[in-house]
């Protein structure tokens, strides 16, 4: 990902919200609901086909993925025989990968649908092979949606300001705070923000 700019955020001398400037994205390539529905475990009338399902990086790909409903993605779960079928075929760490046809193991799946009506966006994200069954708050994967939304008029803006849930069917509810505009077909200003809370800390012992 390499170094990038994050701006702090101070109310009445408080340190308020964190935002980060990501690069402009790479948009790769593309799957099919074929592709997706057995490692979700979704049905492909669970997809919204009037969008592609890209793999999308600002420093770190993850393959968006457009659902239709919150019932959708509450109800996605990994299929570990499908998912490990398709990051053996693909994962460039592993010897039996293609390695004309490397692409990420992590999918962020998401729906217009909200649990909190304040928010715009309900997100997922899965990426097994790495050690993470799932994220409660993914800020890369959210500047990844981001640029996906503004280069595919999903709101039919140039200019988006939007809140995302996430964590919520981990029982660790986030919000993350995006915003951007698109410059060109691919230069896209992408800043991911929000609030941090320590859920947890120790010490090592040698």
């Amino acid at each position: 990902v390499g170094q990038i700019p994050v701006e702090l955020i101070y109310r009445n001398g408080v340190l308020s919200d964190l935002w980060m400037n990501q690069k402009s994205p790479d948009f790769g390539k593309t799957l099919t609901p074929d592709d997706i529905t057995p490692i979700l475990n979704i049905d492909e009338q669970d997809i919204d086909s009037r969008f592609p399902i890209q793999e999308v990086s600002t420093g770190l790909p993850f393959f968006i993925v457009p659902l239709k409903t919150l019932c959708a993605v509450q109800r996605a779960k990994i299929n570990q025989e499908s998912y490990y079928n398709f990051v053996r075929k693909h994962n460039p760490k592993l010897e039996s990968a293609d390695s004309d046809n490397v692409i990420s193991s992590a999918f962020f799946i998401f729906t217009q649908e909200t649990q909190d009506n304040t928010n715009d966006i309900h997100a997922r994200m899965f990426d097994d092979y790495y050690g993470v069954p799932e994220d409660p708050a993914t800020g890369s994967a959210n500047g990844c949606l981001l640029a996906y939304l503004l280069k595919y008029n999903y709101f039919g803006k140039k200019e988006l300001e939007l809140r995302v849930e996430q964590g919520y069917e981990m029982k660790r509810p986030s919000l993350l705070k995006i915003t951007g505009r698109l410059k060109g077909e691919e230069e896209i200003d992408i800043f991911v923000g929000g609030q941090v809370q320590m859920v947890a800390k120790g010490e090592w012992h040698r």
